[in-house]
C-alpha cells in the first residue's frame, strides 16, 4: 500500500495512534519527557493532534518521495544491535518502516537533549521491529528488488 497517496494516510494516521503512540508514550515515561512529547503532539485537543500527525507525516511522505533511490541509514543514531539500513522506497509501503522514521521526527520535534532522542529511538527501533523481522525483511526485500529492476 503506498502511502503516499492521500487515501492510505488516514490508515497509517489510525495504525500510529493505534500502535506505535502508545509505545511511544511509554518510551517518553520511562525517559522523563512525557511532559515535552504530550505538547508537541497536542493530545489534550484531538482535532490538533490530528492536524499535526497529518502535517508532520506529509512533511515526511514529501521528503521521502524526493530520495525514493536513496538509502535510510541510522548508523550514527542507533546502537550496533539495533542498527538499520533500509531503501527509502520501503518506508513509502511499509507502515512498520514509514512508522519507525515518522517516530524519529516526532522526537526530533520533541524540545528534548540529543542524548535523550538517541536513547529514545533506539528503545522504539527495539519495541516496533521486536518479533516483526521477518515481515520488516520481506518488505526491504521485495523493494530491493522493485529497485534492480526498475
Amino acid at each position: 500500500m503506498n502511502y503516499y497517496k492521500k487515501n492510505n494516510r488516514a490508515k497509517f494516521i489510525e495504525y500510529w495512534n493505534g500502535e506505535v503512540a502508545k509505545k511511544l508514550f511509554r518510551c517518553s515515561k520511562e525517559f522523563g519527557f512525557y511532559k515535552e512529547l504530550k505538547k508537541t503532539l497536542n493530545t489534550s485537543y484531538s482535532y490538533k493532534r490530528d492536524e499535526f500527525i497529518a502535517k508532520t507525516l506529509n512533511e515526511l511522505l514529501t521528503e521521502l518521495n524526493r530520495n525514493k533511490r536513496e538509502l535510510v541509514n541510522f548508523s550514527e543514531i542507533l546502537t550496533k544491535e539495533n542498527n538499520l539500513q533500509y531503501p527509502v522506497c520501503t518506508a513509502l509501503y511499509s507502515k512498520l518502516h514509514l512508522s519507525h522514521l515518522f517516530t524519529l521526527l516526532v522526537l526530533q520535534k520533541c524540545k528534548i537533549s540529543h542524548q535523550t532522542v538517541v536513547e529514545a529511538f533506539n528503545w522504539m527501533t527495539h519495541e516496533l521491529f521486536n518479533n516483526k523481522n521477518g515481515r520488516a525483511l520481506w518488505a526491504e526485500l521485495k523493494i530491493y528488488v522493485k529497485l534492480f529492476f526498475s
